[in-house]
């Protein structure tokens, strides 16, 4: 190949082209076409196609590889380069990583299709009745990455999806990216499904945002990664407070209204918390095994303590002690009480009627864990989400973006509104935080076993042999209902649930003229086990005679099947451009 001109399609034996001849490709024939065809591709290696995906996605960003074969099929691109106007709208609280994805945004659809009109919606849902638009070029968000919160202003409310999609109309804007929570993402399904109603050639792409790491379906949000990490460094400083006074006590509140997903993170980062409350997991002050004895108890062995609160934990213990009426925020989101200072004030309480000496501090490092710049990891993932998010609005999708299972996919606006992504206070990562801070769980067994058998009717698994009556009834209500779908949980079989991680397909859009779904299929692996042990009920395969196994397959085949499809735009005809999604997609 040293000596060859490359003027005819070349034929490589081996399964894995090295990246000494993608630079080669790189260095003589940049700003031409080159036609590769790959056959005869060994099956089952898979780190020589991800190689080989990676040297191929760079040249293709170039411009200057054209990829075709029977094992790289490509991807059709909608929109014509010069024909898209893309507009960025950030909503919501502020989260680590939003200028990143900004940029990427920005960057990627000019560096990788050249697309040249970009623009920003100002202050979230409310800045597409502005006349004024942001234009963005990757001159002007070269250095966003390096600064905290958004440069396009973010807001909450301020939806009204009938005037939004005038502007877009009135703009001729045809692709929209859309950078926000849950709530964003109800809001960006609204438009979605008005602009299918008017026939409009617009594509939505979602990018779900929250520090929480509550959105359902997948693995992480970007920022949360920051948020922990930060999120440790006011652990640490609670903990110096703490372990200086006599009888100190550290009390640090994190983000967390509906999830307690950053509290345990950081707390089994830090390795110095003796106490984590999450709003999955219930806790009582008074009486035998309660918040406050076990504070005694921990005083008197360690002369300090820290305490680690989700600012969603307890609001049922306050409302009880502290009457009010419930108030909603612009996004229609119950206003929290502050937990920190509430248990601040019992915890001194208790201690005063029990003639206790004892210093407490009280840390809410919230706005500082928002505010900072995403660190390495969030940095990258977000760049991830970007091109993603690129890629499959060019195709001509709508659709929410984000990691499934470590495979980025392209999801339904619906499937991430339904339900949220909790603690699972039955897993094994619970129960790790549990052995950590060696504090009682405030459950009893009876808790545990209706967490579980919730978690089991959520998930659809079937109904061991020991589980109660009760528990029976319910599950055959709900398995024998064939119109019924649990909210938010996918429709599974047996012997899907017991695979071990998940599987996703996206097959490629379809090429005739008439609209096309690319069928997404989830199957989530979860860690359904306590500290002692596995959960009750778990199937035992060497046990399962073959009438279960006959009774099994047939609920399955009773089961609904309904495919979960993110919506696509009929393709063009006689559109000759074709550009390979990416690796990630």
């Amino acid at each position: 190949l040293t000596h060859c001109k490359i003027t005819l399609p070349i034929q490589l034996s081996s399964n894995i082209l090295s990246m000494q001849m993608i630079l080669y490709l790189k260095r003589w024939l940049f700003r031409r076409t080159v036609h590769v065809v790959f056959t005869s591709v060994v099956p089952g290696h898979a780190r020589g196609y991800d190689a080989l995906n990676m040297c191929l996605y760079h040249l293709r960003a170039m411009h200057c590889l054209h990829i075709s074969g029977i094992n790289f099929e490509p991807y059709q691109v909608y929109f014509e380069p010069e024909d898209v106007k893309a507009c960025i709208v950030t909503c919501g609280g502020l989260c680590p990583g939003l200028n990143t994805v900004i940029r990427e945004l920005v960057c990627g659809l000019s560096h990788m299709y050249n697309v040249n009109d970009v623009f920003g919606i100002q202050n979230g849902y409310k800045g597409f009745y502005s006349s004024n638009y942001l234009p963005m070029t990757p001159k002007s968000v070269n250095d966003i990455h390096k600064r905290g919160g958004t440069v396009l202003g973010s807001s909450r409310g301020g939806h009204d999806t009938h005037k939004i999609v005038d502007n877009i109309q009135d703009r001729g804007i045809n692709q929209v990216y859309i950078i926000g929570g849950d709530g964003t993402q109800k809001g960006a399904y609204e438009i979605f499904k008005e602009i299918r109603r008017r026939g409009l050639k617009v594509a939505v792409a979602g990018i779900p945002k929250t520090i929480d790491n509550d959105i359902a379906v997948i693995d992480k949000s970007f920022g949360f990664d920051t948020a922990v990490e930060e999120a440790q460094r006011a652990i640490d400083a609670a903990h110096v407070e703490a372990s200086s006074a006599e009888n100190g006590i550290g009390l640090v509140k994190l983000m967390g209204r509906y999830s307690g997903f950053i509290a345990m993170y950081a707390t089994l980062a830090s390795r110095d918390v003796d106490c984590c409350l999450i709003p999955e997991s219930p806790f009582y002050l008074e009486g035998e095994g309660g918040l406050f004895e076990y504070i005694e108890r921990r005083l008197k062995e360690n002369n300090h303590m820290v305490i680690v609160v989700a600012e969603g934990a307890g609001q049922d213990l306050i409302a009880k002690s502290i009457p009010v009426a419930d108030q909603l925020d612009a996004s229609g989101n119950k206003l929290l009480l502050d937990v920190g200072l509430w248990l601040t004030h019992k915890i001194k309480d208790h201690c005063k009627s029990k003639k206790m000496e004892m210093t407490i501090k009280y840390i809410d490092p919230t706005y500082m864990i928002r505010a900072i710049p995403s660190n390495a990891s969030d940095n990258v993932y977000c760049t991830l989400l970007a091109h993603s998010a690129i890629h499959g609005a060019m195709a001509g999708y709508s659709f929410t973006v984000g990691m499934v299972n470590g495979r980025h996919a392209y999801i339904p606006f619906h499937r991430v509104t339904s339900t949220r992504n909790k603690v699972k206070i039955t897993d094994r990562m619970w129960a790790r935080l549990l052995s950590s801070t060696n504090q009682p769980s405030f459950l009893s067994k009876e808790d545990i076993m209706e967490a579980r058998e919730a978690e089991r009717l959520a998930n659809r698994l079937p109904v061991p042999a020991s589980s109660s009556e009760h528990t029976k009834k319910h599950s055959a209500s709900v398995l024998s209902n064939a119109s019924g779908d649990v909210q938010g949980a996918p429709t599974l079989t047996l012997s899907q649930l017991q695979q071990p991680a998940a599987a996703i397909t996206v097959p490629a859009p379809p090429s005739s003229a008439t609209a096309g779904t690319a069928s997404v299929t989830v199957i989530d692996s979860d860690d359904d086990c306590d500290a002692t042990g596995p959960p009750e009920g778990t199937p035992e395969r060497e046990t399962r005679t073959w009438q279960e196994a006959e009774e099994t397959d047939r609920t399955r085949d009773e089961r609904p099947k309904q495919p979960e499809t993110p919506e696509r735009m009929a393709p063009p005809p006689g559109n000759a451009l074709h550009a390979r999604a990416d690796e990630a997609a």
